[in-house]
């Protein structure tokens, strides 16, 4: 399944439970526009394609089934992350696994943003996995690791 490029207007974009998704293009998630990424879903970014937010985003996965955001399978180039800029909503990650995103915006990036992280995993990078600027992060029960 693709992902739309941008999309905008009051709606939902659910991704499918059973589907994994490739994104072969940044995706803007416009100021009207929320996307909900359902449990079990893995996302596939080709390299430097970035998820941008200026809407809304909930990724809430479970314990037995996470969501996974990372590179596309035998690429190895990184993706450039998830990136909240002046999304003041209430934003979430949750039982979800970020892996493989390099970009000096941070592996996850806010400007003016809200986010909240929980049981979520931040691994396979060498750069900073968070960044903040004016922005609200809570980060509960989640590993940084190499």
């Amino acid at each position: 399944m693709m992902v739309p490029a941008a999309f905008s207007s009051l709606h939902s974009i659910p991704i499918p439970l059973t589907n994994d998704v490739t994104v072969t293009g940044n995706v803007l998630v416009h100021r009207d526009a929320k996307l909900t990424i359902l449990p079990g879903t893995t996302v596939f970014f080709e390299p430097d394609v970035q998820l941008r937010v200026a809407g809304q985003l909930t990724a809430q996965g479970t314990a037995d089934q996470p969501i996974r955001l990372t590179r596309t399978p035998g690429g190895g180039q990184p993706w450039g992350g998830v990136q909240l800029i002046g999304s003041m909503n209430d934003n979430r990650i949750h039982h979800a696994i970020i892996e493989h995103a390099v970009t000096h915006d941070g592996m996850i990036g806010l400007d003016n943003s809200q986010l909240e992280l929980e049981y979520v995993t931040l691994d396979h990078t060498d750069r900073r996995r968070i960044r903040t600027e004016n922005s609200s992060l809570i980060v509960i029960k989640s590993t940084f690791t190499e």
